[in-house]
């Protein structure tokens, strides 16, 4: 009698422990698809996707720049141009993705080029940024809720700084499904 005690004890034991519904064998991309961020010290309002999709892994939605827009990163050749009154900025850069683990999403981006300036001839200003290769972005998952990204140089090449930028962003309530990137764009 003593026995069954213990192993009557023991299965209500085991089926009163909590319950995990984590599934380490998901990849980064898997983990959060459709899940958004938004960086903790960061006014301007941009929230950060991430799909499944390696043709859309990454979106930024900017509600609250002066070029309200969604952008799409995906593993290639990436291109983005944004026109506000006499303003042009445009900003190509190539990735590839070398790592998407349950927690860590990294991918290097090469060929960067950033232009901005203004398209009226009578005015002067413009601004040119090129970065051949050498730009690694770390994606760590804290927990379900935060993230860390780490943007670093990765390569003998690379002349700029040899610091890391980290950054913390935080779980926003709602999911990619619900914004219209059509609406946003006009």
């Amino acid at each position: 009698m003593k026995y069954i005690s213990y192993f009557l004890f023991s299965i209500f034991l085991i089926s009163c422990g909590k319950s995990s519904d984590i599934d380490e064998n998901l990849t980064f991309l898997e983990r959060f698809d459709g899940v958004g961020f938004k960086e903790l010290e960061d006014e301007r309002g941009v929230l950060y996707f991430f799909s499944n999709d390696l043709n859309t892994f990454r979106t930024s939605v900017y509600p609250e720049s002066s070029c309200k827009k969604c952008i799409t990163w995906s593993e290639g050749d990436n291109i983005d141009i944004c026109e506000q009154d006499s303003n042009k900025t445009e900003i190509r850069l190539s990735l590839t993705i070398i790592e998407n683990t349950y927690d860590r999403l990294v991918f290097d981006l090469k060929d960067y080029e950033y232009t901005s300036g203004t398209t009226d001839p009578d005015l002067v200003g413009f601004a040119y940024v090129q970065i051949p290769e050498g730009i690694r972005l770390i994606y760590e998952a804290i927990d379900d809720d935060n993230i860390l990204s780490k943007l670093t140089p990765y390569t003998e090449r690379w002349n700029g700084s040899l610091d890391t930028v980290e950054t913390n962003y935080s779980r926003v309530d709602f999911e990619f499904s619900s914004i219209n990137c059509d609406e946003i764009n006009d």
